[in-house]
């Protein structure tokens, strides 16, 4: 582990970087403003077409399923590697490559609990949700950057870069211009930098024996492990990366909060969806070795798993100015945990048994009592009639 420090000169400073992180930095592009990044010197450049998640969150720790889809414009060929970067924020505690699999389950656990919730709902009832804004972390004092060695998980070469405080906006800016590369603006990254996150340096290098990248990468995803209080998903780095679709799954053992819920739907543009679906069922086998494999103190085992899905065609458009939408964000993706107040209403029970009192069997149960009622009734009349007459 390697740190540097302000006030330390400059290129004493450098020197301490792993040459597989200088590497990386001076094959990049100019301005390190996207989440992915051709060479330099490429003529063309790379946007993302889609962005398919998955999110398993329990006791304070996320697992993070990540694929992009990344396309290569305005050139004739593609580059020879790519670099990616993912923002986390506390420095992971393991990566891994997981199946793609995981996604098409989500999908379908979702619309399964979601055809239940159509199923089970009574008639002019709805979930009503409310948005509010998401508190940022707060800002440490402390500066500079602190870069781990890198790490080869699948296609992927990690090197972590975690940011010590807004000092290390400037010291980073000091050292692409000084280094011939084109700077970041300092307000894209001081959110970042203040909250102390880490930035997940990948560089992603041709199958072995070709020399480029395909035109259209189909890349296995990324599980990345963290602790954080709270669901993340990195969105706010992918500000230059064009208006890209997402397809995200967020699975917790607690509700979320409905304010937290409305607010990211609108951030992110995202579909009308119901909001703290349940199951009561095993997750699918493929969540289970996400699970299984990423969370340290081992499967959390919750009565209820509780599912929520964020489906958007884009939410970076660009404004009349031609600035990207995610540019004008404060922070970054995260969703506040609920409690009883924000659970589905009495009616709706997942896929469990069906409860004898649900609004649906009213019709059933007053039927039974009416026909119950009329028989009592004859009951008491025959006997009443076969009663012998007194003078």
């Amino acid at each position: 582990m390697h740190r540097t420090h302000r006030g330390a000169p400059l290129l004493g400073a450098l020197c301490l970087l792993p040459a597989s992180l200088l590497a990386f930095v001076c094959l990049t592009t100019p301005g390190v403003d996207g989440c992915c990044m051709v060479p330099r010197g490429y003529p063309g450049d790379v946007d993302q077409s889609m962005q398919e998640v998955l999110i398993l969150h329990a006791d304070g720790h996320e697992e993070l399923v990540l694929r992009v889809r990344p396309f290569f414009r305005e050139a004739d060929e593609p580059p020879s590697h790519l670099a990616w970067l993912v923002t986390v924020p506390t420095k992971p505690t393991a990566y891994r490559t997981a199946s793609s699999e995981v996604f098409g389950e989500a999908r379908v656990l979702h619309a399964r609990l979601q055809a239940f919730y159509d199923a089970q709902e009574p008639r002019d009832l709805n979930l009503l949700t409310t948005s509010a804004s998401v508190d940022s972390a707060a800002a440490r004092g402390s500066w500079g950057l602190d870069i781990s060695e890198p790490v080869t998980v699948g296609p992927y070469t990690i090197t972590e870069v975690r940011t010590l405080g807004g000092a290390a906006v400037e010291e980073l800016n000091r050292y692409l211009e000084t280094n011939g590369f084109g700077t970041e603006d300092p307000d894209h990254l001081a959110w970042f930098a203040e909250n102390e996150f880490t930035f997940l340096c990948i560089r992603i290098d041709p199958p072995e024996g070709s020399v480029r990248l395909g035109q259209h990468l189909d890349l296995v995803p990324l599980q990345i492990g963290f602790e954080s209080e709270r669901p993340y998903y990195p969105g706010k780095y992918s500000a230059n990366q064009g208006d890209f679709g997402l397809e995200l799954t967020l699975v917790t053992p607690d509700p979320l909060l409905l304010r937290s819920v409305g607010e990211v739907r609108g951030r992110l543009n995202a579909y009308g969806r119901r909001s703290n679906l349940f199951t009561v069922k095993p997750l699918p086998a493929g969540f289970g070795e996400v699970v299984d494999e990423g969370f340290p103190g081992g499967r959390p085992r919750p009565e209820r798993w509780y599912v929520n899905r964020v489906d958007s065609s884009g939410f970076n458009r660009k404004d009349a100015a031609g600035v990207p939408a995610i540019l004008g964000w404060k922070d970054d993706v995260f969703w506040s945990l609920g409690g009883a107040a924000d659970e589905p209403p009495d009616w709706y029970y997942g896929d469990s048994d069906q409860p004898l009192l649900h609004p649906h069997n009213t019709r059933k149960i007053w039927g039974i009592l009416f026909v119950l009622a009329i028989g009592a009734v004859g009951f008491w009349l025959l006997r009443r009639s076969r009663r012998p007459q007194t003078a």
